[in-house]
């Protein structure tokens, strides 16, 4: 599959999308350099509710915006868009391998689960659940 590179505008705010791979059910797009992974089903599927409101993502580990090599030295996991953490699935001295989920964060009635880059112990969870978090701020740290 080639991919493609769409412009994309939602509230004003213009982003840069590309189409990595699609399957049955899911796509996977980078978005701004981020890679998120979405799940897709049809409208008529259980994921769904009758008002459409909630659909859920799996933000990938490369929302930090970093990419590569310096996923492997990063020791913090940071939040990828402003929004509420609703669940903290880690405890401090939990160990962890790569794409575990340690933690969702809720965006415009989006959850998005967000993933350890690397294997290693958590040293710190720095946020909780119920807390409103900016783009950015550190959610565990990891050693």
């Amino acid at each position: 599959m080639e991919n493609k590179k769409y412009i994309v505008i939602i509230d004003g705010e213009e982003f840069i999308v590309e189409a990595l791979s699609i399957s049955d059910d899911a796509i996977t797009l980078k978005v701004n350099q981020n890679t998120h992974i979405v799940k897709i089903a049809e409208l008529n599927s259980a994921h769904l509710n009758s008002h459409h409101e909630k659909v859920e993502t799996e933000t990938s580990i490369a929302n930090s915006g970093m990419e590569g090599a310096d996923l492997e030295k990063s020791e913090s996991i940071i939040a990828p868009m402003p929004g509420e953490i609703v669940e903290i699935n880690v405890a401090a001295g939990d160990s962890v391998i790569p794409g575990q989920e340690v933690c969702v964060l809720e965006a415009m009635k989006m959850k998005n689960k967000i993933r350890s880059p690397k294997h290693g112990k958590i040293k710190r969870i720095a946020v909780s659940a119920g807390q409103f978090v900016e783009y950015g701020t550190i959610l565990v740290e990891i050693e």
